[in-house]
């Protein structure tokens, strides 16, 4: 079965015997399907508006198909022009020019800048760029940056751009470089590549 990733929001049954917030695909899947996840949520993560979880999971063709028909979930094509699976490894040249293209749309819209990646590299760094941005927003939680990604720190109200330049500072990030006319795209980059060691080291 192919390693497939998605971003999926979450859903809670609300019970006392589901209590946890689950991202949407894995309810879908069910009980005895192995998956990761690496949340992405703001403070409440069942509002659309406040992000999702990226869901990793070895699936079936059947599998594959009842998450593509779950409205919550929205699959990151990995896959050359035939439709086969991907692996981490692979250049991002090997996935066609169409997936790259909704690829790209879909991160750039939900805060998460790819620029900078060459075809060259492998499927693990675009990858990687995901996993760092959901890091950020984990450290920031509510003030997190959720303006678009070439808006300006001077855009985003002084409240909150300041807790958030606090946050991070107080896990050690360097926010020194971020001035009012730094984009959004840019802090994202900057702080993401501070972390970018461990994530090499990790994934």
């Amino acid at each position: 079965m192919p390693l497939r990733f998605y971003l999926s929001r979450y859903v809670n049954a609300g019970t006392a015997q589901d209590p946890e917030f689950l991202p949407s695909a894995a309810q879908v899947l069910g009980p005895g399907v192995s998956w990761t996840s690496v949340d992405g949520s703001l403070n409440d993560p069942t509002d659309p508006t406040q992000g999702r979880a990226l869901f990793i999971a070895n699936v079936t063709a059947a599998q594959h198909a009842q998450l593509l028909a779950d409205p919550l979930t929205n699959f990151a094509p990995f896959e050359d022009a035939a439709g086969n699976p991907l692996g981490l490894n692979d250049p991002i040249s090997s996935i066609s020019a169409a997936n790259r293209t909704a690829i790209n749309n879909f991160f750039e819209n939900n805060n998460i800048p790819t620029e900078g990646l060459q075809g060259s590299d492998p499927i693990r760094a675009l990858l990687r760029r995901v996993v760092r941005r959901f890091l950020i927003r984990q450290i920031v939680d509510v003030d997190d940056i959720t303006e678009l990604l070439d808006q300006t720190v001077s855009q985003i109200p002084v409240a909150r751009r300041n807790a958030f330049a606090a946050k991070l500072a107080a896990r050690g990030f360097d926010t020194s470089g971020i001035t009012g006319a730094t984009t959004v795209r840019q802090v994202i980059g900057l702080i993401g590549n501070q972390m970018l060691d461990d994530l090499r080291a990790n994934f």
